[in-house]
């Protein structure tokens, strides 16, 4: 869980980290804007990564990702930027299965590129967007490139301003699994920047499996949404600031 001792925790190896990162610096490195920026590090169970000359903690989200991830799980990384959570889990669990998707053709090749550059097997990226159908969308490209989105509203939770537009495949899980024979994932983490509820749309054949599902929420009337679409399906939530997991009810 992430409660304020793990805050303290965290905080406390970050610092301690940018003390020491001499130690640290030729760990899991991760391009960002073609060039080596970000580093992955996995300390103990903790995720921690750099940006350019510090490292600090990840976001609750990822960390939550973390606790929930076993050995032989089946990985879904809706809206997966530059591959953080994609190459953790892989790197993690060298037989677990891992699916990226990411829309934005910027950040889809440094996350292609980081794939290869880590000689990672076990995952397998997909250039689209997760969505309600599988028609095309204008994506607006963002100075930030992780809160590019679908969507200009200044109600939601992203920063950043536009630099520019981009028409992007999309389609729903229920369409990408079935035509290409994926595996069913248990374990699905969507940061999709205000298009979550679509992805939960376009799933309902995947919904009957009950995956774990990982939720970053970018407007509150999303949250209410997805409890009540959710939670008659079967599932057990948890909801912590932008943050929702949703569990199975059975297990």
């Amino acid at each position: 869980m992430y409660n304020n001792n793990n805050i303290n925790r965290y905080n406390f190896i970050a610092r301690y980290i940018n003390q020491n990162n001499h130690i640290y610096k030729n760990l899991y490195p991760i391009m960002s804007k073609n060039k080596f920026a970000h580093r992955i590090l996995i300390l103990g169970s903790t995720i921690v990564w750099k940006f350019k000359d510090k490292y600090i903690v990840h976001d609750p989200i990822g960390n939550i990702i973390r606790d929930n991830l076993q050995a032989g799980d089946i990985f879904y990384d809706i809206g997966a930027y530059i591959g953080i959570y994609s190459i953790y889990a892989s790197r993690k669990f060298k037989n677990m299965k891992v699916f990226s998707f990411e829309p934005n053709p910027k950040t889809y090749d440094i996350l292609t590129k980081n794939i290869k550059a880590l000689g990672l097997k076990n995952v397998k990226c997909f250039q689209l967007a997760v969505d309600s159908d599988n028609k095309d969308r204008e994506f607006l490209i963002s100075s930030i490139d992780a809160c590019s989105t679908f969507y200009n509203d200044k109600n939601m939770n992203h920063w950043g301003t536009e630099t520019g537009k981009v028409i992007v495949k999309c389609d729903t899980l229920n369409n990408i699994i079935k035509q290409n024979k994926m595996l069913i994932p248990t374990v699905v983490k969507i940061d999709v920047e205000g298009n979550e509820c679509e992805v939960i749309k376009g799933a309902t054949e995947l919904l009957k499996h009950k995956p774990k599902l990982f939720i970053e929420i970018h407007k509150e009337e999303y949250r209410k949404w997805l409890i009540e679409y959710l939670v008659p399906l079967g599932y057990n939530y948890k909801s912590m600031d932008k943050q929702m997991v949703f569990i199975s009810k059975e297990g």
